[in-house]
């Protein structure tokens, strides 16, 4: 948008929201990819809106022209002048964050914070140890030519390096779950025991509540509570899938109503509270544009 803004007339924050993406789309090509000709990525973008009038595909037109053949004279922001707008900018995140983090961090550390998440993140599974051996999964990948390690931290997380769509073909659905290994050692703080009765009060999707249950040996009770139903359900569904049968779902908001709980009480209580999923953004890149409530969180 910064780039768009220079060459446009129109400021981005005016325009349709199809001639916006479409020019989105023609400059990302234009500047970012190596093997579409200008030419190609300014056609097609046109094409894109012809439907909505020659004078608009003409504006999309135009546009594009500009950047590319005005592409060498594209100025950013000074970083010793503007060092939040130039963050902002180069790196792709709302002003109101970089400046939150630079407050904190300092530019050079923001800037590493930026870089990271910007970074596609790796596809890391969680073996269910309830149904097969990290070593034996391990070796079904390399036997379907399937490139993995163990991770570094999770005792039950393997990277995935390559050949990841060849995954669902080579490995039955109940032998693993994606998750990130942070997420992973969540449990490993809850330290669950065989036997336990354990409040998973944020259960949706499952992850934690499965991993928890993984850990149990299967063997014990937890309740899974969750105040999103749709959400619920895919946790029912994840412990079916994983041949898991000690978890119970309830719906409600933990806050508020435990009625059901056990009269000894729960041994652990694993709270994952909404937050503004700031420390995700790598997984979840749309996420940095939402307005997030800090102080409401």
């Amino acid at each position: 948008d910064w780039i768009i803004n220079q060459f446009s007339k129109i400021k981005t924050k005016k325009m349709e929201h199809a001639i916006l993406n479409a020019i989105r789309l023609g400059v990302y090509q234009l500047l970012f990819l190596t093997k579409i000709p200008p030419s190609a990525a300014i056609n097609e973008s046109v094409e894109l809106i012809k439907k909505l009038g020659a004078k608009k595909s003409g504006f999309v037109n135009a546009v594009l022209r500009k950047v590319d053949a005005e592409r060498k004279n594209i100025i950013f922001p000074n970083i010793k002048n503007e060092p939040l707008k130039y963050v902002s900018v180069l790196f792709s995140h709302p002003e109101w964050l970089v400046e939150r983090w630079i407050k904190r961090y300092g530019v050079s550390e923001t800037i590493k914070i930026c870089q990271a998440n910007n970074k596609i993140a790796p596809t890391i599974l969680r073996v269910n140890t309830l149904q097969t051996t990290m070593d034996e999964f391990l070796k079904k990948l390399s036997e379907n030519n399937i490139d993995a390690e163990k991770t570094k931290f999770s005792p039950d997380g393997i990277i995935i390096r390559k050949g990841f769509h060849h995954l669902i073909e080579a490995a039955a659905p109940e032998l693993f779950y994606i998750q990130g290994e942070a997420s992973q050692l969540i449990s490993y703080l809850a330290a669950p025991k065989s036997g336990e009765c354990i409040l998973d009060a944020c259960a949706a999707p499952g992850g934690k509540t499965t991993h928890i249950a993984q850990m149990m040996g299967n063997k014990g009770s937890i309740y899974a509570m969750d105040v999103n139903k749709s959400r619920l359900e895919s946790v029912s569904t994840t412990c079916r899938r994983l041949d898991i049968n000690i978890v119970e779902t309830f719906l409600g908001d933990a806050a508020l109503d435990l009625q059901f709980a056990p009269k000894d009480g729960f041994d652990a209580i694993i709270i994952d509270a909404p937050c503004s999923g700031l420390g995700v953004l790598r997984r979840n890149p749309d996420a940095r544009w939402k307005e997030i409530d800090i102080n409401e969180l």
